[in-house]
Order: C-alpha cells, then sequence, then structure tokens
C-alpha cells in the first residue's frame, strides 16, 4: 500500500498537473487568439438583451415586445376610517390616485385613472398573512381607470362575500399590483 502511494505522489500527480496546466493555457491562448471568448461574451449579451426591460417605477418600456408599461400597486388598510392606501416608513404607493369603499357597492375602489392605460396586463390583489389566516380572500374585476376588489371569507367551505365598509383591521392589509399597457 505504501508503495502504491509513492508511486502516485511521485509520478502521477506531477504529471497530472503538468498536463492540466498546459490544457489550460492551451485553451486559453487558442480561445483568446481566435476571439472565442470574446464572442461567448458577446452571445451572451445579446441573448439577454432579448428579455431586457428598462424598468422606472413609474414608467417602464419593455423592449422584448415593444410594449410601454405602466405599474400600479399598494396596500389597503381599513383602522376604521374606511379603505385607505398606507403611506408609511415601511409601505407606499405606486401610481393610484385614490381609494374608496361604498357601502352599499360593497367592494373597494382602486382609481388610476391618471396612467392613460390601454390594456390590462395583469391586476393581482392578496390579503396578506393575518387576514389570509383568518380565511379572507379577494379577486378583482379591473378595468382602464380603476378596478374594484371584493373581499371574500371561507367559512366552513364556504366562500361569503364580506362587506368591505364592515372589515375593520389594526393590522391586517389586503396587496395589490397592476401592470398595463398605455
Amino acid at each position: 500500500m505504501k508503495g502504491i502511494r509513492v508511486a502516485l505522489k511521485k509520478y502521477l500527480f506531477p504529471s497530472l498537473t503538468i498536463f492540466l496546466t498546459i490544457g489550460f493555457v492551451a485553451l486559453f491562448v487558442l480561445g483568446m487568439s481566435d476571439g472565442w471568448i470574446k464572442r461567448a461574451v458577446k452571445n451572451t449579451i445579446n441573448d439577454l438583451k432579448g428579455v431586457q426591460a428598462s424598468v422606472n417605477p413609474y414608467y417602464a418600456v419593455s423592449e422584448a415586445d415593444d410594449k410601454d408599461i405602466r405599474i400600479v400597486s399598494g396596500v389597503l388598510r381599513n383602522s376604521g376610517e374606511g379603505w385607505q392606501l398606507i403611506e408609511d416608513r415601511s409601505h407606499s404607493s405606486l401610481n393610484c390616485n385614490s381609494v374608496y369603499s361604498v357601502d352599499s357597492a360593497g367592494f373597494i375602489t382602486v382609481d388610476y385613472s391618471g396612467i392613460n392605460a390601454k390594456s390590462v396586463i395583469s391586476f393581482i390583489a392578496v390579503p396578506d398573512e393575518s387576514f389570509a389566516k383568518d380565511g379572507y380572500s379577494c379577486g378583482a374585476s379591473v378595468g382602464l381607470e380603476y378596478s374594484n376588489i371584493y373581499l371574500y371569507r371561507n367559512i366552513d367551505g364556504i366562500n361569503e362575500e364580506v362587506e368591505a365598509s364592515e372589515l375593520v383591521s389594526e393590522t391586517g392589509n389586503f396587496w395589490f399590483i397592476g401592470i398595463f399597457e398605455v
């Protein structure tokens, strides 16, 4: 056993190290000489250009499909004074004019009419963990100037619509984000 270790250390490892070193140097020199590395980097960058988008939180242009988009988003809470966008050191909204609920209607309306949307790409509204734990969910009816967010509560496997103005919480929120083509 000792003889095998001595042979490996004395003959194989030095030879293997020299072979690998020469191989890597040769690949590097050949790659640099005919521009292989430069082409690989350039091709990777060009591939990525097809999916890049310049993102400004107020306005974005998707270079992949030449769409001008606007993003609206925010966090909604009713602490007892009606539904409002939370604007504090931890939360802020984006491109929203106002939020309100009409007692007889039963939903929350988010107004973003200032973005001049041509079409809806996506709009998602979700409860935070405290409302979700208590069985609340929501869904949105989305338009080009405003969205109505309907609230529901699952009780014993049955989803019941919740009167938005009656749902009051100091900590519970509903989050939303919408993407629109302009």
